[in-house]
């Protein structure tokens, strides 16, 4: 958890990523802070000057394009020795142009597979867990007898776009786990996603390390293929989840005092200030819809888990949540999000 003391330097970032799934990234000058590392694409946002604008101007400035549209990935403080990086980032859904280094700096589009070859200042990492993970999660509840575990399920809701936490029960046979993990990993990297897991011991204090969560459950490895994620049930256990190494957690919305149908817009803003001090993907969990998504990402959240089964119907909520997220370039749209942040 980064603690804010040093002078506090606002900056956005873009992750910008082709059709092919590649992303595009950039190298620091030598002689810049953090210099010979990659990182994604942005800069500083000058004094008043919203966020979704300082993103269009850096990247015009860096690259050469045109920002059309835009949704939040990622907000996150990071604190050096001498200072600490507000880092906003944003995933850029369209533009106009051909990128180039336009200031001198190599860029290059990297595919998924290779971004563990790249070394990025240490701010940029939880990005890189963002951009791998989805909007929506759903808990798939995994039985130890081998006919029952919920394959085609957890192929169907990935077809959708949906991501599928994997929440191994006490007693689960090792055998069987150990089949399942490997063809679930092979599947995951054949369309180009991570394979999300729960481990219960993130969340009991004095376990710190995620290394020890895989090699315990026979996962080591698999490490470089699957992310570790924590069921938090109260905002203190937020922060012990990322001392412990945790990629993610999933926040449960009954720990808001005033829950309703939905958090109430009070609950909302509770939330935005619980996931600004966090510096990992943060889901908030409950029986959401449409709306909700689009709340909870300009609350700073990754995106919602789904506390219910997933439905067919259910795949149309992400490509319209994702239409109500997106920032355009108009200045009620990009109003929305400033306030919401």
């Amino acid at each position: 958890m980064a603690v804010v003391s040093n002078p506090i330097v606002d900056v956005v970032a873009g992750v910008i990523r082709r059709a092919d799934g590649k992303m595009l990234l950039a190298l620091r000058h030598k002689d810049a802070h953090q210099g010979g590392l990659w990182e994604f694409p942005g800069g500083k946002r000058e004094p008043n000057e919203n966020r979704f604008a300082a993103l269009k101007r850096e990247l015009r400035e860096e690259l050469g394009i045109t920002i059309c549209s835009a949704t939040p990935l990622l907000r996150l403080q990071y604190a050096y020795p001498t200072k600490t990086v507000d880092l906003d980032a944003w995933e850029v859904l369209q533009w106009d142009g051909t990128e180039r280094g336009c200031e001198g700096q190599q860029i290059a589009w990297v595919a998924p597979s290779e971004l563990t070859n790249y070394r990025f200042p240490a701010a940029n990492e939880p990005i890189i867990r963002a951009a791998f993970l989805p909007r929506i999660l759903l808990t798939l509840a995994l039985s130890a007898t081998l006919e029952r575990f919920p394959v085609e399920q957890f192929k169907s809701a990935i077809a959708a776009g949906l991501g599928n936490i994997l929440h191994f029960p006490a007693g689960f046979p090792a055998s069987l786990r150990d089949f399942r993990m490997r063809e679930l990993i092979r599947f995951c990297g054949q369309v180009g996603t991570k394979l999300l897991i729960i481990d219960d011991a993130l969340s009991e204090r004095g376990f710190n390390s995620k290394a020890h969560a895989l090699s315990s459950n026979g996962l080591g490895d698999y490490s470089r293929n699957i992310f570790v994620g924590v069921v938090c049930n109260a905002p203190e256990e937020l922060a012990h989840a990322e001392l412990n190494g945790a990629d993610f957690a999933v926040l449960r919305a009954q720990i808001f005092e005033n829950l309703r149908a939905g958090l109430s817009p009070v609950a909302w803003t509770e939330l935005a200030a619980l996931v600004l001090r966090s510096s990992m993907p943060v889901y908030i969990e409950g029986d959401f819809g449409e709306p909700d998504l689009a709340r909870a990402i300009n609350a700073g959240c990754q995106g919602i888990a789904l506390n219910r089964s997933f439905r067919p119907t259910d795949s149309a909520m992400i490509t319209q949540a994702a239409k109500i997220a997106e920032v355009r370039d108009s200045t009620n749209q990009t109003a929305t999000y400033q306030d919401a942040r």
